[in-house]
């Protein structure tokens, strides 16, 4: 084993989880011969383990080290370039642009005014990846229905400001159809378990359509449910002119927010973890499994299972490890994946340059937490603003105001919200006693909404280079390691 006084193991691994996200990350810029990683690869292999022959010194725990470091790299590399060969390789891909004919289970659905969005997984051992097919809103289908599809097939593409097929291959999708003829064959051929959770979204949905009206109910139904299909139009504009968009994607924020309600509950903490695990899987499974709540779950889960045997970590020691869990089961997760970008980003921002914001705002008076607040609010847009106007052309700077004035009532958003979908869909009087707390608790976001995104004056429109963007991560990293001092803020896996 390395020597311990060069370094030690818990930052090997760190360091090698780090150059294992550079490598995914940095896969199509640096392009490199496939031969020549493997070459690299299996050097690192056998020469780590040539090296176990010697006797320890400073020198041979360098090289090790080191090896450990290029080991880490190339594989990186090596996952990432399976994934792209899993999908050019796909029988549907080389297919785009003919007519096909197949049979498919249906996985999810997207259901619209208009029309509906399947997506389907074909009835092929060979076949890997899934289609996602567009059609007209009726007849209706639904998860687990065994169906026939005839029609064109085509790549996804690529729009001038989207890579839309980067974002459909991260998700496991690598075709789409518009309008094939679609024909039902057999019904319940999906995993039962799964499918009851989904019968339950259903009835959770019905119950907020059928007590609330839009938008109130379709921003309860982005925040419970992770419906965000239907936030567009004029209520997406002024989201994101209010820059509050983030409240109607579920993410760390909501994750946490809903760990803590039901740790407050628990008297018992031996049986906490399983609990939470539990609890979990189930949210997780209801909402589609977003890569930002995943993240997030994952980090609770990784800091209970130390606080439980002693051994507290760094918050961004459970993210990285977090992170590296994710990309080697799904490596274009780090590219191509806004959400889990701006998460990493925000987790980073919060826990190291939070505390450094709250001395400087000790004017303020921490009455309510209302310091506490901004001093997160800022942090995590300090950190997430340069990547929005990098990806988006646009972010808003009346953000802050806006999440000081939100932010402390998710909690009761969200657990109320919860008590509403259950106690409708048990009694259906007491969903309309509910409603009326939670129809108070939205509307006064969506107050703040409309008052906020009045002044379009404070939404930047400008499309930041690449070089700025890597210039000021670079001085916000300078700027971590100069004014942090190893005593992060409590996690707020955000």
């Amino acid at each position: 084993m390395p020597d311990k006084r060069i370094i030690s193991k818990s930052k090997i691994f760190l360091l090698s989880a780090f150059f294992f996200l550079l490598s995914i990350f940095l896969y199509e810029p640096i392009n490199l011969p496939q031969n020549l990683v493997l070459g690299f690869f299996f050097f690192s292999i056998f020469t780590y383990l040539f090296l176990l022959f010697f006797e320890k010194d400073k020198f041979i725990s360098f090289i090790q080290i080191f090896l450990i470091f290029l080991f880490a790299f190339t594989l990186g590399f090596l996952l990432r370039k399976r994934v792209d060969k899993k999908i050019d390789n796909s029988l549907f891909r080389k297919k785009s642009g003919e007519k096909v004919e197949f049979i498919g289970i249906v996985r999810n659905t997207e259901k619209e005014v208009n029309k509906i969005k399947l997506t389907v997984n074909i009835l092929k051992r060979e076949e890997e990846g899934k289609v996602l097919i567009t059609k007209n809103r009726f007849p209706d289908y639904n998860y687990g229905d065994k169906i026939k599809i005839k029609g064109e097939i085509q790549k996804p593409p690529v729009f001038d400001d989207f890579n839309y097929r980067k974002f459909l291959e991260q998700k496991g999708v690598y075709a789409v159809m518009y309008y094939p003829k679609v024909e039902l064959k057999e019904k319940n051929r999906g995993n039962y378990f799964y499918g009851q959770i989904l019968k339950l979204k259903e009835k959770f949905r019905e119950v907020i359509y059928t007590n609330l009206s839009p938008p109130h109910s379709t921003i309860l139904r982005a925040m419970l449910l992770g419906d965000k299909d239907r936030i567009e139009g004029e209520l997406g504009k002024k989201l994101n002119f209010a820059g509050v968009r983030h409240i109607t994607a579920i993410s760390g924020m909501h994750i946490l927010i809903l760990v803590l309600i039901i740790s407050r509950f628990l008297k018992s903490k031996k049986n906490e973890f399983l609990i939470l695990l539990l609890f979990l899987i189930f949210f997780l499974t209801l909402i589609g499994f977003p890569a930002s709540a995943v993240r997030a779950s994952v980090m609770i889960l990784l800091i209970k299972i130390a606080s439980l045997f002693g051994r507290m970590k760094a918050p961004l020691h459970s993210l990285l490890v977090a992170a590296l869990f994710m990309n080697i089961f799904n490596p274009l997760l780090l590219k191509y994946n806004l959400g889990f970008q701006l998460s990493f980003l925000a987790v980073i921002g919060i826990t190291y340059f939070s505390p450094f914001l709250f001395k400087k705002l000790e004017f303020i008076p921490n009455f309510f937490e209302v310091r506490e607040i901004l001093t997160i609010t800022l942090a995590a847009q300090v950190f997430v603003f340069p990547l929005l106007l990098f990806k988006m052309g646009s972010a808003s700077v009346i953000s802050p105001l806006a999440n000081i004035l939100i932010v402390p009532l998710l909690s009761f958003i969200l657990g109320f919200g919860f008590l509403f979908v259950l106690g409708g869909s048990l009694l259906p009087f007491l969903g309309k006693v509910l409603s009326l707390f939670v129809f108070i608790l939205v509307d006064y976001v969506m107050k703040v909404v409309n008052f906020c995104s009045q002044f379009e004056v404070f939404v930047i429109e400008y499309k930041l280079p690449l070089f700025f963007l890597i210039f000021i991560y670079s001085l916000l990293i300078y700027l971590i390691f100069k004014i942090n001092k190893r005593e992060p803020l409590a996690f707020y896996p955000y």
